[in-house]
């Protein structure tokens, strides 16, 4: 019995990765990210933009995870659903949503903090980055049983990795980092979906009852 729940719950999750549209919406976030950082990069601190820029960050990343939520409803509601069914998915209760904000500001202010006690810690952000998204990476493939997300696991660490290794750390190699983590994982959605619609080219018609 347990062994059959697992494997429902490990169906729906594969179901809702089964068109690449997460992964383009999750590509978009970190090609938002990889312009963001780079900007903080080249442009002064102490400037108007900086100080906006700073102090928006929080915004950015809000409105971003919504406004792709928004998006990936929206295309599943057109794309997905009318081709191969819909199924409800269970929603978190509100409080384990918050506990997943407040680790994640938790990890942020973590890093924060590293970076301003330790200088030189700089230059580690791309691999630091690059392991905690490979972790993330680890638990989508474990948790669905999906290769490519394996896949994407090892590119992150890799990546982080060699910009940290050349010494291209901050924000440049943060901007670096999530523009091509970013633009991969926008490949790989793209690929998905591509597939996707060839296997399921057309909506199934309506059965008109008589």
């Amino acid at each position: 019995m347990k062994d059959n729940l697992l494997e429902t719950k490990q169906r729906i999750f594969q179901y809702w990765y089964i068109d690449g549209l997460p992964e383009l919406a999750l590509g978009g976030i970190f090609l938002i990210l990889g312009l963001y950082f780079y900007i903080q990069a080249v442009i002064p601190n102490e400037s108007l933009l900086g100080q906006i820029l700073n102090v928006g960050f929080v915004v950015i990343i809000i409105g971003s995870v919504y406004l792709t939520r928004f998006l990936i409803g929206y295309f599943k509601n057109r794309l997905t659903y009318p081709r191969t069914g819909y199924v409800a998915y269970q929603r978190k209760p509100g409080q384990y949503r918050w506990i997943r904000v407040i680790l994640a500001m938790g990890i942020a202010a973590l890093v924060a903090g590293l970076i301003i006690a330790f200088p030189g810690y700089e230059k580690l952000m791309p691999a630091i980055t690059g392991i905690i998204l490979s972790f993330v990476f680890l638990i989508f493939g474990y948790r669905g049983s999906i290769l490519r997300f394996y896949l994407l696991s090892l590119i992150s660490l890799v990546l982080g990795g060699v910009f940290s290794f050349l010494g291209t750390g901050g924000n440049i190699g943060l901007g670096y980092y999530y523009f091509l983590i970013g633009l991969i994982c926008s490949l790989s959605g793209g690929c998905i979906l591509r597939s996707y619609l060839k296997k399921y080219p057309d909506k199934p018609e309506d059965d008109h009852v008589g």
